[in-house]
């Protein structure tokens, strides 16, 4: 990069992660139920990772680098576990359920008493319009071990993981405090109120359970596409604002990880003959015709800080300008393409991805009771 490209990529970088830092703080003071703070848990720790990483390597503040946390690391990169192959996400949905199984089933006996289908093991989160949000297994895979060995009910690791994110969250916030320009976040006075619905995962009304072997991981991988596109579009979209940017990142996150997945899933629905044809066209719709959505440039200048690729500056000089979203990014990435018409483009996608899967789930989630 020349001398101009370097300032303009240290400065953008900075005003970023203060403008999502600051998105954050005040989302989390406004958000202070336990649903909500489990559910943005993943993009709380992805911006602690990929910030630290970029002050560490470009000593961005006057603080002192803060090392990295293996906790924020691996919470992180259970956002990357959708990239794996799909039986290996298979392979994990199996592991988390056996987690499930094995806490929920020590309250009621075990199967070999003829149990094993007369206790819930997984709890649905839904807002007041019964759309769904969440989910308890995409929570505690979020939040555990590596391995898998946290205990559900080990309230002290969660309380832990949490308090190391509000630690360097505050910690960043205060370094850059005096950065200009100033920022005002404004949020709406929107408060989800939340709803939830028991399932047992191996039950036989669970979707795909007769229909296919590993029926009921199939479901659950389907459940947190739908859980982690349903929560930004559901709740985040209707509290910050459209032309915030860590709003359109949080969205191209979920979009993008919810995509690779169906694509790495459509060859097993391709040939297992559950799907309608109706909705195996809308399928393929879905993971073959926005795809120009995706650039690999902006992806990398998404998930990390720094708006290069390869250390490459990727905003070209024409349509390099600090004062737009992104200083430019947007069009320098998608030929011109303004930063409000690619947002709209980003949220019809979503629109279009949850219409599919809820239509291929089919839960029933009409008797949901609100959350206390």
């Amino acid at each position: 990069m020349n001398l101009i490209e370097n300032e303009a990529s240290r400065f953008l970088s900075v005003f970023q992660i203060k403008n999502d830092v600051l998105t954050i703080l005040k989302l989390v003071n406004k958000l202070k139920d336990g649903v909500s703070q489990m559910l943005v848990f993943p993009y709380l720790s992805l911006f602690c990772h990929e910030s630290i990483s970029y002050i560490d390597k470009y000593n961005a503040t006057d603080n002192s680098p803060l090392s990295k946390s293996i906790h924020i690391q691996m919470n992180r990169n259970k956002l990357k576990q959708y990239n794996l192959p799909f039986l290996k996400n298979i392979k994990m949905l199996n592991s988390v359920d056996q987690v499930q199984n094995h806490f929920f089933k020590s309250f009621v006996g075990s199967e070999d008493n003829g149990m094993y289908e007369f206790y819930d093991n997984l709890g649905v989160y839904l807002n007041e319009d019964i759309r769904i949000v969440g989910n308890t297994y995409s929570c505690y895979l979020f939040t555990a071990d590596k391995d898998l060995s946290t205990d559900i009910s080990d309230s002290k690791h969660h309380f832990d993981s949490g308090y190391e994110l509000g630690q360097i969250i505050g910690s960043i916030s205060d370094g850059l405090e005096s950065f200009l320009p100033e920022l005002e976040i404004p949020l709406s006075s929107y408060a989800p109120t939340y709803y939830y619905k028991d399932f047992n995962t191996h039950s036989a009304n669970f979707l795909y359970k007769r229909q296919a072997d590993n029926g009921c991981y199939l479901t659950l991988l389907l459940l947190h596409l739908l859980s982690m596109i349903g929560f930004v579009n559901e709740v985040l979209v209707k509290i910050i604002p459209h032309e915030n940017t860590w709003l359109l990142k949080t969205k191209y996150i979920a979009s993008y990880y919810s995509i690779e997945v169906l694509k790495k899933a459509w060859s097993f629905f391709a040939t297992n003959n559950v799907l309608r044809a109706d909705q195996l066209t809308m399928y393929e719709d879905v993971i073959n015709k926005h795809n120009h959505l995706f650039s690999q440039d902006f992806r990398t200048c998404v998930m990390h800080y720094g708006f290069t690729n390869k250390n490459k500056f990727m905003i070209v000089d024409k349509y390099l300008d600090l004062k737009k979203p992104f200083g430019g990014l947007v069009e320098s990435c998608f030929c011109g393409q303004s930063y409000e018409s690619y947002n709209e483009s980003i949220s019809n996608y979503i629109n279009l991805q949850s219409r599919l899967l809820y239509d291929i789930l089919r839960l029933s989630v009409d008797d949901a009771r609100i959350l206390h």
